[in-house]
């Protein structure tokens, strides 16, 4: 079943919210086992590491 685009937008908010501040390698899924969606690199961003790369 594929995620409503609507579905897909909240659970990219919430993940921008409680996303780290680090910088670093991140991998998104949707769902603990789920399809994967996301692959890549956050340098330091002004500090706000992954956080300010799913805010842009």
């Amino acid at each position: 079943m594929k995620p409503s685009p609507s579905g897909l937008m909240a659970a990219a908010r919430r993940a921008a919210a409680s996303a780290s501040r680090s910088s670093g390698v991140y991998v998104a899924r949707l769902g603990a086992d789920g399809q994967l969606i996301y692959v890549g690199m956050a340098g330091p961003r002004s500090g706000w590491g992954v956080r300010g790369r799913l805010k842009a």
